[in-house]
This record gives structure tokens, C-alpha cells and sequence, in this order.
């Protein structure tokens, strides 16, 4: 089995290999990117929110009851 023939048995993943890993890298790499920009976009709508709320609790001059939302 292990002969000292000429052909080589090494098997690598050559350059098709290395274009697939990189083509998934450069995908994941945009991908995360967006993924924070939607995230970033969601805390910033839910600190917009919360400042709206609290003006217009402040505007009414009420305070809610405890246990009433």
C-alpha cells in the first residue's frame, strides 16, 4: 500500500477549495455587517420610543397607577 510510486497520494482542497472558503468568508463578513446596522436601527427606534413615552407622560402631567399599563 504504501509504495514508493510516482503518484502522489496527498490529497488538498487546491484552489477550489480555498475560492469556496473564501467566497463564504467575504458573505459572512457583508452579512454580519448588515446584521449589526438592523440592530443598531432596532435600539435606536426602541430609545425613540421610550424618550416619546416619557415626554408625553410628562406632558399630561398624570403618573400612571401602579399595576395599570
Amino acid at each position: 500500500m504504501g509504495g514508493s510510486g510516482a503518484a502522489s497520494t496527498q490529497i488538498t482542497a487546491g484552489l477550489g477549495g480555498f475560492v469556496v472558503l473564501f467566497g463564504l468568508a467575504v458573505v459572512c463578513f457583508f452579512l454580519f455587517r448588515s446584521m449589526n446596522n438592523r440592530l443598531r436601527g432596532v435600539r435606536y427606534r426602541e430609545e425613540q420610543e421610550a424618550q416619546q413615552r416619557e415626554e408625553s407622560k410628562g406632558a399630561d402631567g398624570s403618573t400612571p397607577e401602579p399595576g395599570s399599563h
